[in-house]
């Protein structure tokens, strides 16, 4: 990221809510994410700061435009070296606290028919896969084994996995039983 000539992050892992398109660093710069849903950056404090004054990038969205700006990540503007990106990524793919180790999601994003604008995505998390499509959400299958999603990944996503892929997931918390 870098703030003194308007460039933003695009975290493109970060699910159902990330960013799908980078979004200039200006406070306040509303875009639109999946329509109707927004996205913004607002420069605020947040509550676990002991510094009153320190401030910190907030990226937000709302699923419409009459409804409420929720946070879902939050950034500064210090330069990262690629020793920090490395702890972050061991951290989060190997620790049995993080979220990313205790769940399977996987999201595939669907766009109109000239293939410029994205209009919805589908969605494996759980047990479930779902398509949202302008704001709408419809439940596609409901998944009962491992069995299952590896079709599931197969039928709406593409994925076709190998043998030593499938037994990747033998024994993990995600695991379908």
């Amino acid at each position: 990221m870098n703030h003194t000539n308007g460039y933003g992050q695009v975290d493109v892992g970060f699910g159902n809510n990330c960013a799908t398109a980078p979004l200039l660093l200006q406070e306040g710069a509303t875009a639109t994410a999946i329509a109707p849903s927004e996205m913004r950056i607002v420069r605020e404090r947040i509550a676990e700061f002991t510094d009153p004054n320190q401030k910190i990038w907030i990226y937000q969205t709302r699923y419409n435009p009459e409804s409420k700006w929720l946070d879902q990540v939050c950034f500064s503007d210090v330069e990262f070296l690629p020793q920090d990106f490395g702890v972050m990524n061991f951290s989060v793919s190997q620790s049995r606290t993080s979220w990313f180790t205790q769940f399977f999601v996987c999201i595939r994003m669907i766009l109109d028919q000239s293939g410029t604008e994205i209009i919805g995505q589908c969605v494996m998390s759980g047990k479930e896969v779902k398509e949202r499509l302008r704001g709408q959400t419809e439940i596609l299958q409901v998944l009962q084994t491992e069995e299952d999603r590896v079709r599931a990944l197969a039928k709406y996503f593409d994925m076709h996995l190998r043998e030593s892929e499938i037994q990747g997931i033998r024994g993990m918390t995600s695991e379908l039983k």
